[in-house]
């Protein structure tokens, strides 16, 4: 038996249905019930994301704030910009496919370099970049900051504005 967790991709409500709910607020990028004007939804204590729930099902608060402006996201993610799961002011939000999603990720919980992609080896910082399901070399530098400028040129490079060296 698989115990794996996978969230599936329902299609979300129409822009239409969604305007009928929900008025937005541009400033905090929250929306609220109009039948009785609550902020709408819940964040969740595990991922920082807010929930709203509709009908039964559990959506992301990014998804539907996505589809109240420019209809069904589809299969795509509905990534954040700066990297800040419960931002969802609509210039924050923008679609992105599962590879362009992951590259837009912040420098990890068990980093002991402060730098995404750099870690200590001999008494130097070595880095990596992953490109294509590939892991690239891209030097040993004497210090951290000169293997994150490597970095951070390899990932403008390739991942273009997904690239998710920034701070």
């Amino acid at each position: 038996m698989n115990n794996k967790v996978t969230e599936k991709i329902l299609p979300t409500p129409t822009k239409e249905r969604l305007h009928e709910l929900f008025t937005y607020s541009f400033v905090e990028g929250a929306l609220y019930w109009k039948s009785y004007p609550n902020l709408a939804g819940c964040k969740d204590s595990y991922n920082g994301r807010w929930r709203i729930k509709l009908n039964r099902i559990l959506y992301q608060r990014q998804r539907l704030i996505w589809a109240y402006f420019h209809g069904d996201p589809g299969a795509f993610i509905v990534d954040h910009i700066n990297k800040i799961p419960d931002d969802d002011r609509i210039e924050n939000l923008r679609l992105a496919n599962s590879v362009q999603n992951n590259c837009n990720t912040k420098v990890g919980c068990s980093n002991t370099s402060g730098f995404k992609g750099v870690s200590a080896h001999r008494n130097k910082w070595r880095t990596y970049i992953g490109w294509q399901k590939q892991r690239i070399y891209l030097g040993t530098y004497s210090t951290k900051e000169e293997a994150a400028a490597a970095y951070a040129e390899a990932s403008s490079r390739l991942h273009g504005e997904f690239a998710g060296h920034l701070q």
